[in-house]
């Protein structure tokens, strides 16, 4: 796999009725950023490629995440739209204004 890193990595566990463990990968974007060749396209075979690992806490299943400015998204759509989920800084100023304008 190629050397990458993973902005946000997180893995959560459920424990009812079965425990099931679970990964978050989240690209942060700013709005001026840029993803560097073949990031993107990189992001779902590493998340695959950590499945089942004791070294990332043996989790079953993931899901990646963008997160970055409505702008950024439009500028780059084909590259965000290998990530599965997208959650514009826009949304995360509701909550935390550092992500506003």
């Amino acid at each position: 796999m190629p050397s990458r890193e993973t902005d946000i990595f997180m893995v959560f566990e459920t424990t009812q009725p079965n425990p099931v463990r679970f990964a978050v990968h989240v690209e942060n974007k700013p709005g001026g950023g840029r993803f560097r060749e073949g990031q993107a396209a990189d992001y779902e075979p590493r998340a695959k490629h950590m499945l089942n690992k004791a070294e990332f806490l043996n989790h079953t299943d993931f899901v990646t995440i963008l997160i970055a400015t409505s702008d950024f998204r439009e500028r780059f759509r084909e590259e965000c739209d290998l990530l599965q989920e997208f959650i514009p800084y826009e949304k995360i100023a509701a909550f935390l204004p550092q992500f506003g304008p």
